[in-house]
């Protein structure tokens, strides 16, 4: 009855999806470090309980028990430039602090790299000039702690921004780099029962780049989990205005005595006013594949091979979410 009551949520969700997003400097930021949430459409606020959580929910955290490593990468393919990539590493380490009342707590560093290269440059008469890499990057440390079933955590970021040799052709000779500190994000799950959950992150609007400003951001979060299934349902808002849905399930099983975690999930962008943030009209389909290793000899550590596909139905050049395979390899 369960397993009927969580696919049957997950397929109303998926087919009716709306919602909002944003690109522009920084948005990459909103991406995970795991191809298990990007496969679910990043619809963990509720449930993530490991080092996904340092860009999902940092409450999550305070569920690490021990270290956790978690690197990945993405594939693309875009005709809008020859070289798009996106990557990010995390390392965190939790464990039990106090016996009674029972407290966690647990910290994670992360970084995220988005970059673009070979970038055609012309000038206003539309002579080639040649080309330029631009590259961001953003390194986060998070804390969490957890109380019974409350489990409250915060983040912070530095961000980078380089255009490369663009600068000294358009801004007097000088490069344009620069740093920024993103304000705090505020995290928050609760456990209901035993298979229901909720959670809710906050982001501050902050200025990012030369001339960017990200807007503020509150995402909520429900799931239903059990050994096998996990079902999570996430709203966004953002201070544009504008809303957004995101959805996923996993299903994990047996084969061949290893455990193997298949995922599906779903997200639709809608545009309600005129912004450089916001996508219009732009959904995106999301699926992947976990393989589970336990308790290997050499490592004395289990660990997880994720990959997931990422595919926008309405192609728009300018998200870094656009068309994308991230595979992450997951150690704990």
């Amino acid at each position: 009855m369960n397993h009927i009551l969580i696919w049957s949520l997950a397929i109303a969700s998926l087919t009716f999806l709306k919602g909002s997003d944003f690109v522009g400097y920084g948005s990459f930021m909103l991406n995970s470090n795991s191809a298990r949430a990007i496969a679910l459409s990043q619809s963990n606020t509720a449930w993530v309980s490991n080092l996904e959580s340092i860009y999902s929910n940092s409450a999550g955290l305070a569920s690490i028990d021990g270290f956790e490593v978690i690197a990945g990468f993405s594939l693309n393919n875009t005709n809008f430039t020859k070289d798009l990539n996106y990557n990010s590493g995390s390392i965190g380490y939790g464990r039990r602090i106090i016996r009674i009342p029972e407290i966690f707590m647990a910290f994670g560093l992360g970084y995220q790299g988005f970059t673009v290269g070979d970038i055609d440059e012309y000038d206003n008469f539309e002579n080639y000039q040649g080309s330029f890499d631009f590259s961001e990057g953003a390194y986060s440390f998070a804390i969490a702690a957890k109380i019974y079933s409350l489990s409250l955590g915060i983040k912070w970021t530095y961000y980078l921004q380089d255009f490369g040799n663009y600068g000294y052709s358009h801004n007097n000779g000088e490069d344009l780099k620069s740093n920024y500190y993103r304000p705090t994000e505020l995290g928050l799950q609760y456990r209901i029962t035993k298979m229901l959950m909720i959670g809710l992150i906050y982001n501050k609007s902050t200025r990012i780049g030369q001339n960017d400003i990200t807007p503020a951001r509150l995402k909520l979060g429900f799931a239903v989990k059990n050994n096998k299934f996990i079902y999570g349902l996430d709203y966004e808002r953002l201070s544009t205005n504008n809303g957004g849905i995101m959805s996923g399930v996993e299903y994990t099983r047996n084969i061949y005595r290893i455990p193997i975690s298949f995922r599906l999930g779903g997200r639709v962008n809608v545009k309600d006013d005129s912004n450089d943030w916001d996508i219009k009209h732009n959904m995106y389909l999301t699926m992947g594949v976990g393989v589970l290793i336990n308790d290997t000899k050499i490592l004395k550590k289990s660990f997880q091979i994720n990959i997931a596909m990422n595919q926008s139905a309405y192609p728009n050049l300018l998200s870094p979410l656009f068309r994308m395979i991230f595979v992450s390899v997951e150690l704990f």
